[in-house]
């Protein structure tokens, strides 16, 4: 990008992925994907395999989890990745804010995420009770989103009553306790 030039180092950029398959992967290049044809047209959904991201105009290193990729950022010089927000802000790593289709430069915090939501929230997929929230239009949507999925067996067996209730009011607490909200 000539508009950074003399602002960053003169160094190669290693840019550090996740080496198994991820919803975080997922999210992250659907919406480099939603943002830029080239990308598309390069990796055009194969972008999870850590091959593809191997050629010669990218280097690139692999890691596991979002802790995995953190840290290697974190231990690389000139590296970057991506990862939850959660993950950033537990490891007190710094995150980009990002233009979005509005223009507006955008920080990822709860707010730009349910902006997110709120404005995708309706456009679930119902094969896969999912919905991209990659590149939204509206004015504080942060751009590159998506959704995190509980699953519980509906049927447990050899679990008594008082295992199941306690089962339950955890996920009572998680969702209604503003304590989970501060984190």
């Amino acid at each position: 990008n000539a508009h950074l030039s003399g602002i960053l180092p003169d160094q190669n950029i290693s840019v550090i992925v996740r080496l198994d398959k991820s919803g975080t992967t997922e999210i992250f290049t659907s919406g480099l994907d939603a943002f830029s044809s080239d990308f598309h047209a390069l990796y055009s959904g194969e972008f999870s395999k850590p091959e593809v991201w191997s050629g010669s105009h990218i280097n690139f290193a692999v890691s596991s989890g979002n802790s995995g990729l953190a840290r290697t950022v974190l231990l690389r010089p000139y590296a970057i990745g991506y990862v939850t927000l959660g993950t950033a802000r537990d490891k007190k790593l710094p995150y980009a804010s990002i233009k979005n289709k509005a223009g507006r430069v955008i920080e990822a915090n709860e707010d730009s995420l349910a902006f997110s939501i709120m404005e995708f929230g309706g456009d679930l997929d119902p094969a896969r009770l999912t919905a991209s929230l990659s590149d939204g239009a509206g004015q504080n949507v942060w751009p590159i989103a998506g959704y995190t999925y509980l699953v519980l067996r509906q049927r447990m067996t050899n679990v008594d009553c008082t295992k199941r209730e306690a089962v339950l009011a955890f996920w009572t607490w998680f969702y209604e306790s503003s304590t989970v909200a501060d984190i």
